[in-house]
């Protein structure tokens, strides 16, 4: 590869970020970062989608910057996601520019300042849903209307994907594409899609489902050893997945096999 792929990667959240800021003028400048999102301990596997640190950088001015991780991972699912994962982050971001405490517990419990924020954005909590008891609001989404008014900056964020990084197998949310979820102040965690570029492999639903504690939908596929040996933990609810009750008999094709 001799293309400046990192620095073309960066170019295009920003680019985004600029036309979320031109929305909410108030979101505050952020110096962006990506890498892996992947993380393996004894616990099993962790993913995280986005975060936000305030902060986090001083400057050759003698001030300080705000950090923006977009994880690498995040960037093979559906751009409109990714632009999800970051109104999240902006939300956090609005927070902190309005001296707001929109999480406690380190960040990892988003509260009802946090959703405010996030629905000023265009995000929306599910209606009729509970909080999670350990990420409370955090599995905010992106609404149509949303989606509708960032189409352009979408579009462009789907086109400027010249690269993303292997999920290790496991396949988000089928052959459509799935949901998953974004970071807060103090950590963050958060899915499927078709980018830019060369087509990528779909999945075929040979891999059974999963699915974990949030109030929608948010559902994997991966191989039953990922399941029976590593588990990953949702980024939103923080709950590991567990086999679909439709997937509970293994099919006689994949144990002839």
């Amino acid at each position: 590869m001799t293309t400046p792929t990192g620095s073309l990667l960066v170019a295009a959240f920003e680019r985004a970020w600029k036309a979320i800021q031109k929305e909410v003028p108030e979101v505050p400048d952020v110096v962006f970062i990506t890498g892996g999102g992947l993380t393996v301990t004894r616990g099993g596997i962790g993913i995280t989608w986005g975060h936000f640190g305030a902060n986090h950088w001083d400057t050759a001015e003698g001030g300080k910057a705000h950090e923006l991780f977009i994880s690498g991972e995040s960037l093979s699912r559906e751009p409109h996601e990714t632009f999800g994962t970051m109104l999240h982050e902006a939300a956090h971001a609005l927070n902190h520019a309005r001296g707001e405490n929109g999480t406690s517990r380190r960040g990892a419990y988003h509260n009802k300042t946090f959703v405010k924020a996030a629905v000023e954005l265009g995000l929306e909590w599910p209606e009729g849903a509970e909080p999670h008891k350990t990420r409370g609001f955090s599995a905010v989404r992106i609404t149509d209307e949303t989606r509708k008014r960032y189409a352009e900056a979408i579009e462009r964020l789907a086109k400027d994907t010249v690269a993303w990084r292997d999920l290790m197998g496991v396949t988000f949310g089928g052959p459509e594409g799935g949901d998953g979820g974004e970071g807060g102040d103090g950590g963050g965690d958060g899915e499927s899609g078709k980018v830019a570029g060369p087509p990528k492999p779909r999945s075929k639903n040979t891999k059974p489902k999963a699915v974990c504690a949030c109030p929608e939908d948010n559902t994997i596929w991966l191989s039953r050893k990922t399941l029976e040996r590593k588990r990953p933990k949702c980024g939103e609810c923080g709950e590991r997945y567990e086999l679909h009750p439709d997937f509970a008999e293994e099919p006689a094709e994949l144990v002839a096999a």
